[in-house]
């Protein structure tokens, strides 16, 4: 096609210069990175109904969405399309092309990853060791038969006494919580237990990487570089002291490390934070109190995880760590048995789950006959949601699109919500960088057009300070605080000037502190209420971190008369009745 026609095509979609752009660049591979509201679902339509107009065939193209939903949205979506390029059409012949289009867009390749995973599992049964008749188990089900196969493990290695220490080790219920996690990532765990690991080894690599951070050794380099008197002048008689035993223990620290005891290195970083970065004082403002904040803040992220040093954890010790070398074998196969059941009540559906389906297909795409057939099959796969894919499901996209200028992805990191699903951020960032360094486009949608400015630059200045804008190349999950653009300079007619206000509720901790701040939220309101600035109840919306903040709001919005709804979180397959209903009927 011409770029006259592209342009008949994409004038449709309203798009702004950039989605233009990111719609007919087919020489590369294209990532494209869109902030809330920006039109990323517009560019990536676009770039469909693009491609058809130049000539490829629906069934050549992978639109992977990340929810039936979704590619449900994006199917009809195209539908549209093609629906207002017949009514604009020139000629009898054009309309007919779109209008064919249209008719074939119900076999179109337009679903989610496992859908993908299931045609190609269905094509070669016999490489993947399944009937061609399996079902897809319904993630509910799967959840259920997870259960029933730890409690079913669990009534079995009560019973033998090899597993004793095991159960001596954990409550019933905490191992139980401990098996039914390791089954939510079995595939991961199951790979893990096949690697050959020297725990002490492990150790001493993690705690080497992790001190090394540049922001704990910039730290201790400039509190190394200040004498005694120097901390002293600088913020006072209490915290000085304080600071020289942390380099002393920190330094003690460097020295196991470098004598290969990872383990005494441990017992001295843990004691840094139980007995030193727990104390208080300082002259505010100074060098070494911001300094003490900082290096708090990082072993809280870095180092405790490995370590310990709150209030709650064991120290680290030799013996723990040789309880630990004792016990691992047990737990893996204490896993192996759990996994077992949980698969012989999956075979026995003749069902594959969503593991199942990412692992076989990952699997068959590794032949090179099998990979060859599935990239002679397709010519573009395009990927919508990108922040929620993981590692296996990149290898299988990757391994569709083979050469470069067949891919195009769209995401936004700052909106990755499904890690409780393994979605995986970083595997965005390794992507975008993939295709930088291979000469593709990367195109960085700003413009949002969901809010105004106003309301922008409010968010904009709080977020900013929450978030930070600075890019840290050792985290490549984290993402800094970038602005958008607003299409819309100013609120519409009827719209308040936006503003922050915070209501706080004091306690001891929050699960008292919870219900002050519902009851402050509820006087807040009716007084907005009296004032008239809340004309009804169902012009105020309450969004909350997690559902157990809900009965304390119910609460105190039932004493003060505040007429609510509440909309729970629940998706319908994980309502306690509906799941109920499932195991009386199976």
């Amino acid at each position: 096609m011409t770029d006259t026609d592209f342009d008949t095509v994409l004038k449709i979609f309203k798009l702004n210069d950039k989605q233009r752009v990111a719609a007919t660049e087919f020489g590369r591979d294209v990532v494209v990175t869109a902030g809330a509201g920006s039109g990323k679902t517009s560019t990536l339509v676009a770039r469909y109904v693009c491609l058809l107009a130049k000539g490829v065939s629906p069934r050549r193209i992978a639109a992977i969405t990340f929810t039936k939903k979704a590619a449900r949205e994006m199917r009809s979506r195209v539908r549209e399309k093609l629906i207002e390029l017949q009514q604009l059409s020139a000629t009898a012949e054009e309309r007919q092309i779109w209008m064919d289009l249209s008719s074939r867009m119900d076999s179109a390749r337009i679903g989610t990853i496992h859908s993908l995973c299931t045609e190609i599992i269905r094509t070669h049964p016999a490489e993947a060791g399944v009937d061609p008749r399996f079902e897809v188990l319904d993630e509910g089900l799967a959840a259920a038969y997870k259960v029933q196969a730890v409690n079913d493990s669990l009534k079995q290695m009560v019973e033998e006494e090899r597993f004793l220490p095991l159960l001596r080790s954990f409550s019933v219920s905490g191992l139980d919580g401990i098996l039914l996690d390791m089954l939510d990532r079995r595939l991961e765990v199951d790979e893990t237990f096949a690697i050959p690991v020297n725990n002490s080894t492990r150790i001493a690599n993690e705690l080497r990487q992790r001190m090394a951070h540049p922001y704990i050794q910039g730290i201790i380099s400039e509190m190394r570089g200040l004498s005694y008197a120097e901390m002293v002048r600088d913020t006072g008689e209490t915290l000085a002291p304080i600071m020289s035993d942390i380099l002393d223990l920190w330094t003690r620290a460097e020295a196991s490390l470098t004598s290969g005891d990872p383990i005494t290195c441990a017992m001295y970083l843990y004691r840094i934070r139980r007995e030193k970065l727990t104390q208080r004082g300082g002259t505010k403002g100074s060098v070494v109190k911001h300094s003490f904040d900082q290096l708090k803040a990082l072993f809280d992220e870095l180092l405790n995880p490995l370590t310990g040093g709150k209030s709650k954890d064991a120290a680290p010790s030799m013996e723990v760590e040789e309880f630990f070398e004792e016990l691992l074998p047990m737990m893996r196969e204490a896993f192996n048995i759990v996994h077992n059941v949980y698969k012989d009540l999956v075979d026995s559906q003749q069902s594959l789950d969503f593991d199942d389906l990412e692992h076989d297909a990952q699997q068959l795409l590794r032949h090179p006959e099998i990979r060859a057939r599935w990239q002679g099959e397709l010519d573009y796969v395009l990927v919508d949601e990108f922040q929620d894919t993981n590692k296996r499901q990149r290898d299988i996209i990757r391994a569709l699109t083979g050469s470069p200028g067949r891919l195009f992805i769209v995401g936004d990191m700052r909106q990755s919500i499904y890690r409780f699903r393994r979605a995986d951020v970083t595997v965005f960032s390794d992507e975008q960088e993939r295709i930088d360094e291979e000469g593709g486009l990367r195109i960085d949608l700003d413009m949002t057009y969901r809010a105004h400015e106003p309301l922008l630059d409010l968010t904009g200045e709080l977020l900013s300070l929450v978030i930070g804008t600075e890019t840290d190349p050792d985290r490549k999950y984290f993402v800094p605080y970038t602005s958008l653009v607003a299409n819309e300079k100013v609120p519409h007619e009827g719209f308040n000037a936006p503003h922050v206000e915070f209501v706080i509720g004091g306690g001891a901790d929050a699960e008292s502190s919870r219900p002050v701040a519902a009851r402050a939220l509820a006087a807040r309101l009716a007084q907005f209420k009296l004032d008239g600035q809340v004309k009804r109840w169902d012009e105020v919306a309450l969004l909350f971190r997690a559902a157990t903040g809900f009965p304390a709001y119910e609460d105190a919005f039932e004493s003060a008369g505040i007429s609510f709804v509440t909309v729970a979180g629940r998706g319908f397959d994980d309502r306690l009745e509906v799941r109920g209903l499932v195991n009386i009927l199976r």
